[in-house]
């Protein structure tokens, strides 16, 4: 008898760890799930299921990290492909301990399904709903107040799972048996129209005071993101570390990485700062 997939033993009782083989690549961390299923939390550089696919190691490649009030945001097309599986990450620093970072529903006056990236009393809450049910997932660990954090959030059925910073990761699941994630209004980043009701379990109804370096969903960089929002409010270009003015020299561009940098220079310079010529003595 051929034993089922993720499983071994006579009667195919036993069940494997899916994470055994080392499925990740890029020294990626493997997470087991239910169903001899895994997810793999992806290093800055790699994206894809298996964090197979090299990205650029930099924050948004246009060098704009952009600097929310508290009552910004960015409004975006509904999240794509979300009905069975999303992952999304976001580069991030907060200036307050609450703060929505993202938010998209089913329906515009609240009800329905949602889910949601918040900050609370310095926690990080993924709080998402299918129709059967709330599920909330906290960090156990507190962000620092004007540090960079990367968070990673991934959903599969009614299975979700949150992780900051590459460390534990947590887990957690809606009620019900609803497995499908309906949405049909726009997605916002950092905050929503004060018009938009936001679902009555959503304890955190104030936007994100802070900035976002980066953002990634469904292994999709998306660079640029004011280019192509659909619709702003209160958005400036932020203006701090790691990224200080001048660090980059000879017109070069500084492409923060959370805390850290790297210069991309243009023709004829190189060196951690742009500071070295290529240009051969005559």
């Amino acid at each position: 008898m051929i034993p089922d997939s993720g499983k071994e033993g006579r009667h195919c009782e036993i069940q494997l760890d899916p994470c055994a083989s080392e499925p990740c690549s890029y020294g990626a961390t493997c997470m087991s799930l239910q169903e001899s299923k895994f997810s793999c939390s992806c290093p800055p550089g790699s994206a894809g299921e298996f964090c197979e696919l090299e990205t650029s190691e930099g924050g948004d490649e246009s060098g704009i990290t952009l600097d929310f009030k508290g009552d910004s945001y960015l409004e975006f097309p509904t999240l794509p492909n979300a009905a069975h599986s999303l992952r999304v990450e976001i580069w991030f620093m907060t200036r307050s301990l609450n703060g929505l970072l993202l938010y998209n529903g089913q329906k515009p006056n609240g009800v329905g399904d949602f889910i949601a990236l918040t900050l609370l009393n310095g926690f990080l809450h993924l709080t998402y709903n299918l129709g059967s049910g709330t599920a909330t997932i906290a960090c156990l660990e507190p962000v620092r107040i004007g540090a960079w954090h990367s968070v990673k959030i991934s959903r599969i059925k009614n299975r979700g799972m949150l992780q900051m910073d590459n460390g534990e990761v947590v887990r957690g699941q809606s009620k019900g048996t609803l497995l499908e994630l309906n949405l049909g209004e726009p997605l916002y980043i950092g905050g929503v129209p004060e018009f938009l009701p936001l679902k009555y379990s959503l304890v955190v109804q104030v936007g994100l005071d802070g900035a976002i370096q980066r953002m990634i969903v469904n292994d999709e960089v998306w660079d640029d993101m004011l280019s192509f929002s659909t619709d702003q409010r209160n958005i400036e270009p932020y203006n701090g570390p790691p990224c200080t003015p001048g660090i980059c020299k000879n017109n070069g561009r500084c492409i923060p990485i959370l805390e850290d940098y790297r210069c991309q220079c243009v023709d004829g310079f190189s060196g951690k700062w742009c500071n070295q010529s290529t240009f051969k003595n005559r």
